[in-house]
């Protein structure tokens, strides 16, 4: 991409990324990453990236990148001193990174940095919005740091719309941008996750990649797959459900789930992966059950690959898939049979299938794209020092 376009001035500049924590890559340390990437090699900027832990396979990849990595926990659900206290040591530390750029991802990482962040010597931080409103409670504190920040980003429509419709901001002070999604050569990507879990060659897989957290909806998935397992048993087909993804809050009570309906021999738990294509490729439908989201950056993922996915009917899945084939893609949230259903009939109609995989890639291919990211991010830049009041 051609940045000059832009006309701004990044040469030597210091960022400074905020997110959760080291261990898992999800979609803020994957959308951080491409933008670090760029700033690095384009303007040879210095690059840090902050997080709440100090080890994981996150931090050993920023590292490979020639990124610098550091820690700082601050106490979000602290007491007001206690919250005090980390505000003052946080001005302190990044004052001594020498910061010009401060970008953190998703709200709850926002909260943590942006208190007295022009103290820190920094002309520009953002506050970038990559969920539906998950850890904000409408506080007239949240209110003041999005007013007192230099640009609000969001990635989704819904992410927008909760924070106009709850914090007396305007529309147009919040720029809007879809996630990047970089289109992989499926041809280059070799398969292994069928030969590695042992599986039949002709079984049918469907795949789940996200973390096992109370912010995705296994448990209608899991109900959802009774039904599914007891459908094709009339046909002697055999049909896996493999999950990949970390091991968290859900994790034991999912498996106690699958126990009790007694599908657990059919469900495979991958932990989090990194070659997540092959599983893409390898699987004959994605399906995304969550009750709460942006637009998820697997989702997309999915769809780079031709995929098609059945996801739940919520505002930023359906801003990702559209309305064109939502009888067959959007599924009622809470509601197993229906999403269900609707696997087992993309699943038993295989050209309707591809249709729907043919028509998700072209728009990745036309709306997600890197460049569209950059424009946003690049022209926002050049607004330093402006506060959104």
């Amino acid at each position: 991409m051609n940045t000059k376009q832009h006309n701004v001035n990044l040469k030597g500049k210091t960022f400074i990324f905020k997110i959760g924590n080291y261990k898992a890559f999800g979609g803020a340390e994957t959308q951080s990453l491409i933008l670090a990437r760029h700033l690095k090699a384009e303007y040879d900027a210095r690059i840090i990236f902050i997080a709440d832990n100090d080890e994981g396979p996150v931090k050993d990849a920023y590292l490979k990148e020639g990124f610098e990595t550091y820690m700082f926990n601050y106490r979000l659900h602290g007491t007001k001193f206690q919250k005090l206290q980390d505000s003052i040591r946080l001005i302190k530390f990044l004052r001594r990174l020498k910061p010009n750029f401060i970008l953190p991802y998703t709200s709850d990482n926002c909260k943590k940095i942006l208190n007295g962040w022009r103290l820190t010597g920094a002309s520009y931080a953002w506050w970038n919005m990559q969920d539906e409103g998950r850890f904000l409670y409408k506080t007239k504190h949240e209110e003041k740091l999005l007013k007192g920040v230099t640009a609000i980003v969001s990635n989704s429509l819904v992410g927008s719309n909760f924070l106009t419709d709850n914090y007396n901001l305007r529309p147009d002070s919040i720029l809007q941008y879809n996630n990047p999604i970089t289109i992989p050569n499926a041809s280059l990507t070799v398969p292994k996750w069928r030969n590695k879990l042992g599986l039949e060659p002709n079984a049918i897989v469907v795949s789940m990649i996200a973390n096992l957290t109370p912010w995705k909806d296994h448990k209608t998935l899991f109900k959802a797959w009774k039904h599914i397992l007891t459908h094709f048993k009339l046909n002697n087909q055999t049909c896996y459900l493999v999950l990949a993804g970390a091991e968290k809050e859900t994790a034991n009570a999912l498996k106690i789930l699958a126990f009790n309906l007694e599908i657990a021999n059919s469900i495979k738990m991958l932990g989090s992966i990194k070659d997540t294509n092959a599983l893409i490729i390898e699987s004959d439908l994605i399906v995304h059950s969550s009750n709460k989201e942006g637009v998820p950056n697997v989702l997309c993922e999915a769809m780079a690959l031709q995929k098609a996915v059945v996801a739940t009917d919520i505002p930023g899945d359906r801003e990702a898939l559209t309305d064109t084939y939502q009888d067959y893609t959007l599924s009622e949230p809470n509601n197993p049979k229906d999403l269900a259903d609707k696997i087992i009939y993309l699943l038993e109609h295989p050209q309707l299938k591809e249709e729907i995989g043919i028509y998700n890639f072209e728009r990745v291919k036309a709306h997600y794209t890197t460049e569209h990211m950059l424009t946003v991010f690049l022209d926002s830049f050049k607004n330093d020092s402006k506060a959104i009041n």
